[in-house]
């Protein structure tokens, strides 16, 4: 296909497997332990989304947090301090894995350098390396159940 690099089948590849790894490890976990790494992980989440103060928040669908008012369309993104990912993995420099649809890498394609960007991890999926395509965005920052909040080698942002 035009368009590609060299190596391109070669990431795709790796990431598949990567992917694959950690999700079959999300899955053999205990309701139990999915349960108090959730726990942990809102913990985490509520403590960074009060110092950001995103202001008012409710109950959204599935019981997630989100802000109250109108929705504002897919260019109010460039406005946000704090953008919340989900990822299956993220490396020490921030490459985050998703679940290869590129949604993600979309959003965070259009954010400046000042705004936070975290994923959400399971223990295990803050790794070393993630192997990176030209189009993957990097995160400031990952919340694990363990760590807490971990920023990245290449992370601008301080506490």
């Amino acid at each position: 296909m035009p368009g590609f690099a060299p190596d391109a089948e070669r990431y795709r590849a790796a990431k598949i497997a990567l992917r694959d790894r950690l999700l079959a490890d999300r899955r053999s976990m205990t309701a139990s332990d999915r349960q108090s790494a959730s726990a942990s992980l809102q913990a985490a989440l509520l403590a960074l989304v009060r110092a950001q103060q995103q202001g008012s928040l409710s109950t959204g669908p599935r019981g997630l947090r989100q802000p109250t008012g109108e929705r504002l369309g897919v260019d109010a993104i460039r406005e946000a301090s704090l953008v919340i990912v989900p990822a299956v993995a993220v490396d020490r420099s921030g490459v985050r894995l998703g679940r290869g649809g590129g949604s993600y890498d979309r959003v965070l394609a259009r954010l400046d350098r000042v705004t936070l960007t975290v994923a959400l991890l399971y223990d295990g999926e803050l790794v070393e390396s993630v192997p990176a395509e030209p189009h993957d965005r990097t995160v400031q920052a990952a919340i694990t159940p363990s760590l807490g909040l971990s920023p990245s080698r290449t992370s601008e942002w301080t506490n």
